[in-house]
């Protein structure tokens, strides 16, 4: 027994001293566990509320941090990248403009390798925007250069808070009182830019229509791209037929007009651009199909010629 007492203790001080040096629950002093917890990515979203409503163009306010740590953050609508923004303050600008019910909304934040995400927020869609801004210069499609003053106004309510200037999506400046006037160096180069205004009252918010403008040296001279995908070349037909049109441009489409051997048949303003022809009222043989397209600039395109047969 008595030789057996030395091993018995010192198996007793090195349990203590293993157990003492390896207790997760003992004191760190030296804080490294507390630094990784606070050195972690966050991320919330400040606006809009969780259940509210939106409507128009909203500008979606994220907050992230750590402070100088964060490389990007996400803005996810209904689970589909909507934009990224790697600088603070991180808005972003959401156009709700034809959507309806229910949406959700979700913020990612990443800091190096690692990433958080913000709570999922649930939106409705209110389909009355309240207040109701508009650009009333420069005019939609106008040609700009050097320096511009936006000049915009609240058509709907007389006590709202403030009115925010956006250009090209981004959030240029804010103007808390009448007259909402913004002065904007026009960037050099070819190009369009776009601009809209969203006006404050308390909670409430509503988004002006979106005006396009060109730099002095960047007109619109794109065409129009429209091509006829049906029926196919040379195909036999009878009856009533459908000429499915396709047409789009980088400003944006006017209006596609149907040409049947030569002459005007329809004209369409909003896509989808689907005509309705009766071959019934033609005669026998081969007629031809064109579709000429306009953009909002002027330019226009015509599209392939098809050829189809009427064999009664």
């Amino acid at each position: 027994m008595i030789i057996h007492k030395p091993a018995l203790i010192t198996a007793i001080l090195l349990t203590t001293l293993f157990t003492g040096c390896f207790d997760d629950n003992s004191d760190n002093s030296n804080g490294i566990a507390g630094n990784s917890s606070e050195n972690e990515p966050w991320v919330q979203i400040n606006y809009p509320a969780q259940w509210g409503t939106v409507s128009g163009i909203e500008e979606v306010r994220v907050e992230a941090g750590p402070g100088g740590e964060v490389d990007q953050v996400t803005l996810f609508v209904d689970g589909l990248v909507l934009s990224d923004d790697s600088q603070p303050p991180y808005f972003f600008a959401w156009d709700i403009n034809g959507l309806s019910g229910s949406h959700t909304i979700l913020a990612r934040a990443y800091t190096g390798a690692d990433s958080v995400d913000s709570g999922l927020l649930t939106v409705s869609v209110s389909e009355i925007p309240d207040p109701a801004p508009v650009i009333t210069s420069p005019s939609n499609l106008s040609t700009v250069d050097n320096t511009v003053t936006v000049i915009a106004e609240e058509t709907q309510s007389a006590d709202i808070d403030s009115l925010v200037l956006y250009i090209d999506g981004l959030r240029f400046d804010v103007n808390d009182s009448a007259p909402y006037q913004f002065v904007w160096t026009v960037p050099e180069g070819n190009g369009s830019h776009t601009l809209f205004v969203r006006s404050w009252e308390g909670d409430q918010s509503g988004t002006s229509p979106l005006v396009t403008v060109f730099t002095e040296d960047g007109i619109d001279t794109e065409l129009p791209y429209v091509q006829i995908t049906s029926p196919p070349d040379w195909a036999n037909v009878q009856g009533e037929i459908e000429v499915i049109t396709e047409a789009y441009d980088n400003v944006g489409i006017d209006m596609v007009t149907l040409l049947l051997d030569g002459l005007e048949h329809e004209t369409i303003s909003a896509a989808p651009y689907r005509f309705q022809l009766d071959t019934d009222l033609l005669t026998d043989g081969n007629h031809t199909l064109i579709c000429k397209a306009y953009d909002l600039s002027g330019n226009f395109n015509i599209s392939n010629m098809v050829t189809f047969v009427i064999e009664q």
